[in-house]
């Protein structure tokens, strides 16, 4: 089941990526459009590592941040935790 959200390029679908939000027709996570700005990426180098996107669906993607902050910051998280640290 989609739920539908206010951002054109955003969905969750039912098991994918967990239920969270993903840019509409891919398994791309908003919260790794989010890493990557947060680590210093511009909206174009972000489409160097994901080129099936376009430049409206990373600003959508960062909009969506910006209106559901509490939301990605919690994906972000949940993520961080899920990779083993070195060593």
């Amino acid at each position: 089941m989609s739920i539908a959200t206010s951002h054109t390029y955003i969905e969750h679908i039912e098991g994918r990526a967990g239920g969270r939000a993903v840019i509409k027709g891919t398994r791309i996570p908003v919260w790794a459009i989010v890493q990557c700005y947060q680590s210093g990426l511009t909206p174009e180098e972000i489409l160097a590592h994901y080129p099936q996107l376009t430049l409206s669906r990373v600003f959508d993607a960062l909009g969506y941040y910006d209106d559901n902050r509490q939301e990605i910051e919690t994906d972000l998280s949940d993520n961080a935790r899920a990779i083993p640290e070195p060593g």
